[in-house]
Protein backbone atom coordinates (compact mmCIF):
# COMPACT_ATOMS: atom_id res chain seq x y z
CA UNK A 1 0.00 0.00 0.00
CA UNK A 2 1.07 3.67 -0.16
CA UNK A 3 2.70 5.47 2.09
CA UNK A 4 -0.44 7.41 4.39
CA UNK A 5 -3.16 5.58 2.24
CA UNK A 6 -6.35 4.57 4.24
CA UNK A 7 -7.72 0.95 3.47
CA UNK A 8 -11.12 1.37 1.23
CA UNK A 9 -12.48 -1.50 3.93
CA UNK A 10 -12.46 -3.01 7.59
CA UNK A 11 -12.67 -6.02 9.20
CA UNK A 12 -16.62 -6.21 9.68
CA UNK A 13 -17.67 -3.50 7.96
CA UNK A 14 -20.88 -2.99 6.05
CA UNK A 15 -20.02 -3.10 2.24
CA UNK A 16 -22.72 -3.29 -0.79
CA UNK A 17 -24.72 -2.02 -2.76
CA UNK A 18 -28.25 -1.74 -0.37
CA UNK A 19 -30.55 -2.80 -3.12
CA UNK A 20 -28.62 -5.73 -3.85
CA UNK A 21 -27.78 -6.95 0.15
CA UNK A 22 -28.88 -10.02 1.63
CA UNK A 23 -31.19 -9.82 4.76
CA UNK A 24 -28.01 -11.49 6.44
CA UNK A 25 -25.73 -9.07 5.57
CA UNK A 26 -27.73 -5.94 6.60
CA UNK A 27 -27.90 -7.55 10.42
CA UNK A 28 -24.04 -8.51 10.15
CA UNK A 29 -21.49 -8.14 7.84
CA UNK A 30 -19.97 -11.33 9.08
CA UNK A 31 -22.47 -13.55 8.24
CA UNK A 32 -21.35 -12.82 4.46
CA UNK A 33 -21.73 -16.47 2.91
CA UNK A 34 -21.95 -18.28 -1.00
CA UNK A 35 -26.14 -18.06 -0.27
CA UNK A 36 -25.52 -13.95 0.49
CA UNK A 37 -24.45 -14.27 -3.31
CA UNK A 38 -26.98 -15.89 -4.52
CA UNK A 39 -29.57 -13.43 -2.59
CA UNK A 40 -27.90 -10.80 -4.90
CA UNK A 41 -28.30 -12.78 -7.91
CA UNK A 42 -32.06 -13.21 -7.25
CA UNK A 43 -32.12 -9.57 -7.35
CA UNK A 44 -30.46 -8.97 -10.75
CA UNK A 45 -32.79 -11.82 -11.99
CA UNK A 46 -35.34 -9.79 -11.10
CA UNK A 47 -34.47 -6.68 -12.31
CA UNK A 48 -33.57 -7.91 -15.74
CA UNK A 49 -37.25 -9.48 -16.01
CA UNK A 50 -38.92 -6.65 -14.65
CA UNK A 51 -36.63 -3.68 -14.89
CA UNK A 52 -37.47 -3.11 -10.73
CA UNK A 53 -35.30 -4.30 -7.92
CA UNK A 54 -37.46 -6.73 -5.48
CA UNK A 55 -38.24 -5.21 -1.95
CA UNK A 56 -40.84 -5.62 0.57
CA UNK A 57 -43.70 -6.85 -0.91
CA UNK A 58 -42.18 -6.75 -4.38
CA UNK A 59 -44.88 -7.76 -7.73
CA UNK A 60 -44.59 -11.35 -8.96
CA UNK A 61 -42.59 -11.40 -11.88
CA UNK A 62 -45.39 -13.09 -14.09
CA UNK A 63 -47.61 -10.12 -13.91
CA UNK A 64 -44.69 -7.77 -15.11
CA UNK A 65 -42.99 -10.18 -17.59
CA UNK A 66 -43.84 -12.72 -19.93
CA UNK A 67 -41.92 -15.58 -17.62
CA UNK A 68 -44.57 -18.57 -16.34
CA UNK A 69 -45.86 -18.07 -12.80
CA UNK A 70 -43.51 -21.11 -11.88
CA UNK A 71 -40.56 -18.43 -12.25
CA UNK A 72 -42.37 -16.54 -9.19
CA UNK A 73 -41.59 -19.30 -6.94
CA UNK A 74 -38.28 -19.91 -8.24
CA UNK A 75 -37.39 -16.25 -6.89
CA UNK A 76 -39.29 -16.71 -3.73
CA UNK A 77 -36.78 -19.14 -3.12
CA UNK A 78 -33.71 -17.33 -4.51
CA UNK A 79 -34.95 -13.84 -2.31
CA UNK A 80 -35.71 -16.29 0.40
CA UNK A 81 -34.81 -14.50 4.15
CA UNK A 82 -33.75 -17.31 5.18
CA UNK A 83 -30.15 -18.51 3.38
CA UNK A 84 -30.80 -22.06 3.92
CA UNK A 85 -34.13 -22.06 1.59
CA UNK A 86 -31.98 -20.10 -1.29
CA UNK A 87 -30.28 -22.06 -3.97
CA UNK A 88 -27.44 -24.13 -2.42
CA UNK A 89 -25.01 -22.48 -5.50
CA UNK A 90 -24.50 -21.03 -8.81
CA UNK A 91 -24.87 -24.27 -11.13
CA UNK A 92 -28.30 -25.45 -9.07
CA UNK A 93 -29.53 -21.52 -9.10
CA UNK A 94 -29.15 -22.00 -12.87
CA UNK A 95 -30.33 -25.44 -13.55
CA UNK A 96 -33.62 -24.50 -11.08
CA UNK A 97 -33.89 -21.45 -13.39
CA UNK A 98 -33.76 -22.95 -16.49
CA UNK A 99 -36.69 -25.15 -15.15
CA UNK A 100 -38.63 -22.71 -14.04
CA UNK A 101 -38.37 -20.82 -17.11
CA UNK A 102 -39.19 -23.98 -19.36
CA UNK A 103 -42.01 -24.91 -17.20
CA UNK A 104 -45.65 -25.37 -19.00
CA UNK A 105 -47.98 -22.56 -17.67
CA UNK A 106 -50.09 -23.37 -14.76
CA UNK A 107 -53.64 -22.83 -14.85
Amino acid sequence: PLAGARPLTSTGALFGTFEYMAPEQMESAGKVTPATDLYALGVMTYQMLTGRVPRGAYARASRLAHVPSQVDTFLNEALANDPERRPRDASEFVRLFDRACRAPERR
